[in-house]
């Protein structure tokens, strides 16, 4: 084996490990070289060398012999301790140093130190890369390029830059160049993994998914096999689990795949009210610490019968366990990352968790409670926006006690209908595909449709009868009727009495009181029909609008003042052919909607919801133009208006608290669609895809009363029962 185009060096230092038998075997690096080593190990690595011993203690997980590399070596153990012969004062070392110079004779006693590491441990450790700078041989360059990448097993001796005339500190220069480039780029990496993570958790928004994620990611990065995410309950007294995954078991539950965990929470506390530290989840929480154990069959502090009977259960064995809190920007602990059996990336080996994976546990983990905090607060903001718009809602319905629950109805049948629209895939919704953003911004649509009433009188949304105002006007009508049958009596009183001053005819008394009997069951008949007219219930036809206003023409006196059966504005309400609103009432009451985009416009809509004001305000327009507010014609009117358009009527139409009619049968409601589709005023698909599908029947049994229901098939045709 020659060495000589690779020393350059005039003196090595001999180190020499003992396996577990107490067997020796020396090993000679070049002393520039060994003092960097012992440096990085001591100054980066927290390892400390035993001034009384003069050893390097290393776990056996970290420091072993490797058969690939020792192919002539026989029986490999791994390597408990290194003993180091140097010389070196400072060190407190008293034995003696071995130098040699590289000759034939001791060449063949230069081996490669070698590290029992992970792929993972390899890249993140680096230490190698200032054990063997160029001194990997022919024979052992494959595996050390593999183990250290070719940069640092180059053997060209142009390849790397000369930062020196003095060869020892040339290399010595290189060899801290490389490390420092090594640390760099796994820096790099970590920094752009984490960002890569942060990047793939803040554009999930399904609070379940981003639980599942943050433990996901957090076992790539600690090789974990197992885990469990903790979240605190919100009284903050428990630990639910809401996530758990096992690779060796597959075993995946809660989180994303939808798999509800059956398990009880972890209490923090005892039912005597102490901290319950035994549990090593909880101690966390209540702590905040990391709790990092290399084997929870040996430790010690803590109960780990839950670990226990779940290995006995599944045959898994729970080792290497990493606890981490999930703090916010507050320090509060939202929740508690559990990470078990860290892997060996090259063996598959369970190791313990190194310490630069806590570091980098702890720095995902409160990326993760960032995350969790700001989708909280976005949450909490939706909330709150959602509740207060439902607040203004129910305001708006309280004002009248006959439409209260008008706005709710409608919201939840077109979210219905959407809803339906959304699972077709086929007939006229197979293209239609409402995203979840625009299922929010028509259910706030549908909750603000009728804001502008706000601002309509009471007297005028309650007006369940032509002559109501303040009051029912037909009761002052009732009074004066009975002023009018009393000046009618008197008239017959004082002409009975003019009668009687001179011979009269028994014949003509009767003949008086016949008249005003007829009068007086004239004016009853004529007050019934007032009343009857008055409630709006039926279309007033041109004979009784006659009548009406022939009633208006008759007099009475009172004290010697003559005065009309009717007055102006009640001969004006009572006109109206349909319903119960004049002109000018129905004017004000349509304004709502105009009202309800000017109320709506004003407010500063995010971007995926600016198309609620023009939603709301549409629900009244008509597809032949002949709607309100602005006459939209079919072109000009969304789907969503269309939608929240059939929902509104029919909600009027099957509605038992209209004060104005008495409630409808479903199947007549269902008819009233299909006649204002043939008159080209609602969607024909949509009132279709409620009338022909399941959806009348489920708002039909959440909504109408029993005494509606009817058997109707397609046009509201009844079929029996």
């Amino acid at each position: 084996m020659e060495l000589a185009p690779y020393l350059d060096s005039k003196v090595l230092t001999k180190c020499t490990t003992i396996n577990k038998k107490g067997e020796e075997r020396p090993r000679y690096i070049d002393s520039a070289d060994f003092h960097l080593w012992e440096y990085m190990i001591t100054h980066r690595h927290g390892f400390q060398i035993e001034e009384e011993t003069n050893c390097l203690w290393l776990p056996e997980a970290h420091f072993g012999e490797n058969e690939n590399i020792y192919r002539d070596s026989g029986e490999v153990e791994p390597v408990n301790r290194i003993i180091v012969a140097i010389y070196d004062e400072s060190l407190g070392c008293s034995t003696t140093t071995e130098r040699f110079s590289p000759t034939s004779d001791t060449s063949k006693h230069l081996e490669v130190l070698n590290f029992h590491l992970s792929e993972q441990d390899i890249k993140e450790e680096a230490i190698e890369s200032a054990i063997v700078p160029g001194y990997a041989v022919e024979q052992y360059q494959t595996c050390l390029e593999y183990r250290m990448g070719p940069s640092h097993t180059n053997t060209d001796s142009h390849s790397a830059p000369k930062l020196s005339e003095n060869p020892r500190i040339d290399r010595l220069l290189n060899n801290v160049v490389n490390e420092l480039r090594v640390f760099t780029e796994e820096q790099a990496e970590e920094i752009t993994g984490l960002a890569e993570i942060g990047k793939a958790m803040s554009t999930e928004r399904d609070p379940d998914k981003v639980l599942d994620l943050i433990l996901r990611q957090a076992r790539k990065y600690t090789t974990a096999d197992a885990g469990t995410l903790y979240m605190l309950t919100p009284d903050r007294q428990e630990l639910a689990f809401h996530v758990m995954h096992n690779e060796t078991l597959n075993g995946f539950a809660g989180g994303a795949p939808g798999n509800p965990i059956d398990l009880p929470n972890v209490p923090l506390y005892g039912e005597n009210g102490e901290p319950n530290h035994a549990n090593v989840s909880a101690h966390v929480a209540l702590t905040a610490e990391t709790v990092n154990i290399a084997d929870v069959y040996q430790a010690r502090g803590f109960n780990f019968d839950g670990p226990k009977k779940y290995d006995s259960m599944t045959g898994y064995r729970s080792q290497s366990m990493l606890v981490i809190p999930m703090k916010n920007h507050e320090d509060e602990i939202l929740g508690v990352l559990q990470l078990i059996n860290a892997k060996d990336r090259q063996t598959d080996e369970v190791i313990p968790f190194g310490h630069e994976v806590v570091d980098l546990g702890a720095a995902l983990s409160g990326q993760a409670a960032v995350l969790l905090t700001q989708q909280q607060l976005i949450d909490d903001l939706r909330n709150l926006f959602e509740s207060f718009i439902k607040a203004i809602a129910m305001a708006i319905g309280e004002r009248s006690h006959y439409t209260g629950g008008h706005i709710e109805r409608v919201a939840d049948l077109t979210m219905l209908i959407a809803d339906k629209g959304n699972d077709l895939n086929e007939g006229p919704f197979a293209d239609i595909q409402f995203s979840p953003d625009q299922m929010d911004e028509l259910r706030i649509a549908a909750w603000l449709h009728d804001t502008g009433k706000i601002t309509t009188p009471e007297f005028v949304v309650d007006k369940a009868n032509k002559l109501e105002t303040i009051i029912d006007r037909i009761e002052l009508i009732k009074t004066r009727w009975q002023a009018i049958k009393l000046d009618r009596a008197l008239m017959a009183e004082k002409a009975k009495v003019k009668l009687m001053r001179r011979p009269f005819d028994q014949c003509q008394i009767q003949a008086i009181d016949e008249t005003c009997k007829t009068d007086l069951a004239q004016l009853d008949e004529d007050l019934e029909f007032l009343e009857t007219t008055n409630h709006g219930t039926e279309f007033l036809a041109d004979d009784k609008l006659e009548r009406l206003n022939s009633l208006a023409g008759e007099r009475y006196r009172v004290n010697g003042a003559t005065y009309a059966y009717l007055q102006e504005d009640e001969v004006l309400n009572l006109s109206i052919r349909k319903g119960t609103l004049t002109e000018q009432e129905r004017a004000t009451t349509n304004s709502h909607a105009s009202m309800t985009k000017k109320i709506l416009d004003s407010l500063p809509w995010p971007r995926k919801m600016q198309d609620v004001p023009a939603i709301a305000a549409a629900h009244h327009e008509k597809l032949d133009g002949t709607g309100y507010p602005l006459g939209l014609k079919e072109d000009q009117i969304s789907l969503q208006s269309r939608i929240m358009a059939v929902a509104d009527i029919f909600e009027a139409l099957s509605a038992s608290d209209r004060p104005y009619r008495q409630p409808m049968p479903l199947s007549q409601a269902i008819k009233i669609l299909g006649s204002m589709v043939k008159d080209n005023h609602l969607d024909e698909d949509i009132v279709d895809l409620l009338t022909d599908s399941e959806l009348i029947t489920r708002y039909a049994e959440e909504y109408i009363s029993s005494e509606q229901i009817d058997a109707v098939g397609r046009n509201g045709d009844k079929t029996g029962g």
